[in-house]
This record gives C-alpha cells, sequence and structure tokens, in this order.
C-alpha cells in the first residue's frame, strides 16, 4: 500500500460520515503525518505499518464523532494490534497480565487465611488452658 492508497481508502471510509470540513483536516493530518514521519527517516512502508489500517482508523474517527454529537464516550484504535476498542476493554495481552495478577492475588490470600487457621488451631488450646490456668490460680488467692 502506497501513501495516496492509504489516504484514499481514508477518505473512502469515511466520505458521507463526517462534514468536508473535517475529512479534509483529517487527510492533510495523516498526509502531513506520513510525510513527516518519511522526513526523518522512516520508508513508507514503516509508516503506514505503524498506522496500520485505514479502515479501522476511520471507524475510530468516526466513532469520535459520533460519541461527540451524543456526548457519550467512545472507543480508540488500538494500532499495536490492529483494533477498535470499546472505552475501558484491555488489550488481550493486558488482560491475561490482569488476571494472572488477581488470581495469584487470590491465591495469596488463600494460603494467609489458610495459615491463619492452622495457626489458630494451634494455639487456641494452649492460650485457653492458660487463662484456665491463671484464672483458677488467681481465684485461689483470693
Amino acid at each position: 500500500m502506497t501513501k495516496q492508497d492509504f489516504l484514499y481508502e481514508l477518505q473512502e471510509c469515511l466520505a458521507g460520515q463526517i462534514s468536508d470540513g473535517e475529512l479534509a483536516e483529517t487527510l492533510k493530518y495523516y498526509n502531513e503525518y506520513i510525510g513527516e514521519e518519511m522526513a526523518g527517516g522512516k520508508t513508507e512502508e514503516e509508516v503506514l505499518n505503524s498506522l496500520g489500517s485505514p479502515r479501522l482508523i476511520a471507524h475510530s474517527i468516526i466513532d469520535a464523532h459520533e460519541d461527540a454529537v451524543s456526548g457519550s464516550p467512545g472507543g480508540y484504535y488500538d494500532a499495536e494490534d490492529e483494533t477498535f476498542r470499546e472505552e475501558g476493554q484491555l488489550p488481550a495481552a493486558d488482560r491475561m497480565k490482569y488476571l494472572a495478577v488477581r488470581a495469584g492475588t487470590i491465591v495469596a490470600i488463600a494460603a494467609l487465611v489458610l495459615v491463619g487457621i492452622t495457626l489458630l488451631n494451634a494455639l487456641l488450646p494452649p492460650i485457653l488452658i492458660g487463662l484456665l490456668i491463671f484464672w483458677i490460680i488467681r481465684g485461689t488467692q483470693q
């Protein structure tokens, strides 16, 4: 895909979905961005690969436009794995890390509870016997 192909596909996806002014501004932004990145030493292919699919970018722009009009929160385009995410939705890798940490925390808490119960079972009888002896001795001294 070339820069012109990218911009054409983006334009086709956005046409009729957002105002002509927003469309022109968006195309200008991506045209300038690609040019700046290439002037910085990246190839056209590298820049376009980092941007991802123009269709998904268009989808994000349309949703952001609709959310701005309706006032509701929206989502975003994740260029890393080329998917559109709802606001608050974690990428799969982050979700797995989150679940692993959460599972680890649950296991640690369960282990502490079991250790606590074991210690309580082991220490409670001697403590009760000690209190009983103390109560008996104190009662005989009065």
